[in-house]
């Protein structure tokens, strides 16, 4: 039986904590800090905490901020928004990072402006006193995990919310000494989750072995054969696909690919993005529709929700299936895992192991049939893929 036991559906799940290190380099944009180059420490030492938060910021020299794109004078929000209204642009309806996200599309400087604001944003929750907080004496670091506060069981991590933090960080979260990290992630779950439910058989096909659901999506969406499909067609393909599970809107859509491409996509380029989406896939388009037209919200397990917005409607079906696949999955990896394997990360699609370093291999081949086995029989006929990774 893995250890520790307790896996069940309740508000909070005991699950072992990470090893905590702050002796090993961190780099983010420009900026990168050796702890080695520094005075040793012992291993879980707190004293170079602060030090990862540094080297998660810009440069700072002379006041400025210095990103690659270019340099940025230091500036609060409110100097943010009297900056952006100089420049006849009007944050005040919105928040700052939400509109500094829409609006950075060819324009430097407020790439860097947002930059720097979902940064701070992140310091203020991933900063060195409140990590401080989450540190036991053997640096063994301690979050919270619940399922019961989520609407759709999904099952989050809060104190911190490890979901949200920087990548630079996870470089951080290490195992005991002799022992490995070995986590399991879901391939494109969610949209395994909406073609169980909308049962489109052209989907559960282009989910299958050997696939790239992402290549064929945009090879409708570009009306294209898929071995023309470029990298960038295929990751607007990615965005297609996922905000169709997510119950997304065709603004949505433009703002996300306004962001993520670096030009500016209108909103009807978009809505037709979507429609040929519901060309490749009509099944998905009527279960979508039905559910508009007042079809009630039911996931897999047969939970109803009620009283939801458009978007939860669309939504919280696929999320809550998910949860609930996600649910049995964790539930057979704890009763049925060696002693020796300790569960010490589950958020969202991911599972993170701590075994022996000498049970790697068997561990792997463990999580991964079990991931696989459980979820595919939860989401049967559509085909179900986990990937292995040794980080969080």
């Amino acid at each position: 039986m893995c250890v520790p036991v307790p896996y069940e559906c309740r508000d909070t799940l005991n699950i072992y904590p990470f090893v905590f290190s702050p002796t090993k380099s961190c780099s983010f944009s420009n900026a990168k800090i050796n702890v080695a180059d520094t005075p040793p420490t012992p291993r879980h030492s707190h004293a170079k905490i602060t030090v990862l938060f540094t080297a998660l910021l810009p440069s700072r020299r002379q006041g400025f901020f210095h990103f690659k794109e270019g340099v940025l004078p230091y500036k609060n929000s409110n100097e943010i928004r009297a900056y952006l209204r100089d420049r006849n642009l009007n944050p005040e309806e919105e928040d700052l990072l939400v509109f500094l996200k829409r609006n950075r599309c060819g324009d430097k400087t407020l790439g860097m402006l947002y930059d720097y604001v979902k940064l701070v944003r992140l310091l203020t929750v991933f900063n060195p006193g409140k990590l401080k907080e989450h540190l036991d004496r053997n640096s063994r670091f301690i979050a919270d995990w619940s399922q019961a506060t989520q609407t759709t069981g999904r099952i989050i991590c809060s104190n911190p919310p490890l979901q949200n933090m920087p990548r630079a960080m996870r470089e951080y979260f290490i195992p005991e000494d002799g022992k490995a990290l070995v986590t399991v992630d879901y391939s494109s779950i969610d949209l395994r989750a909406l073609a169980r439910l909308s049962g489109d058989p052209e989907l559960i096909t282009a989910l299958g072995p050997g696939k790239d659901i992402h290549r064929k999506t945009a090879s409708a969406v570009f009306a294209k054969d898929p071995s023309e499909i470029t990298d960038e067609e295929r990751q607007i393909g990615k965005h297609v696909n996922y905000m169709i599970s997510y119950g997304g809107t065709a603004r949505g859509l433009s703002d996300t690919l306004s962001s993520e491409t670096g030009r500016q996509v209108p909103i009807p380029e978009a809505e037709k993005m979507i429609y040929r989406f519901f060309d490749a896939y009509p099944l998905v388009y009527y279960y979508q529709h039905g559910l508009m037209c007042g079809k009630p919200p039911i996931t897999l397990g047969g939970r109803k929700f009620d009283n939801l917005k458009t978007s939860q409607k669309l939504n919280y079906p696929v999320q809550g299936s998910v949860a609930e696949g996600f649910q049995k999955t964790l539930e057979t990896v704890v009763t049925t895992a060696p002693d020796s394997y300790l569960l010490v990360m589950a958020i969202h699609d991911s599972i993170t192991l701590e075994v022996p370093v000498s049970e790697r291999e068997k561990a792997e081949v463990f999580l991964k049939s079990t991931a696989e086995t459980v979820m595919g029989a939860f989401l049967a006929p559509v085909p179900v893929f986990a990937e292995l990774k040794n980080t969080i």
